[in-house]
């Protein structure tokens, strides 16, 4: 699986992983994870959040957050 397509678990109770990515999620992407154990919960879209650049201007970014849930295999 592709390293930036690992999602992070955000709780060990529940069983919920989060993905960040800059850009939406593509079918071929989606189908790597399900493959790997991962289904699909849930999203937000255009999450918005502020960064600082190399020359102390600040910016506001965008990204997308994707859930899942991972199952034994």
């Amino acid at each position: 699986m592709p390293t930036y397509l690992q999602p992070v678990e955000l709780n060990e109770e529940d069983g919920v992983y989060e993905l960040v990515m800059e850009t939406r999620i593509d079918a071929a992407e989606l189908k790597i994870l399900n493959q790997h154990g991962y289904v699909y919960n849930s999203e937000q879209l255009d999450v918005d959040f502020d960064y600082q650049d190399e020359n102390d201007i600040w910016h506001t970014g965008y990204q997308d957050i994707y859930y899942f849930t991972r199952i034994a295999k």
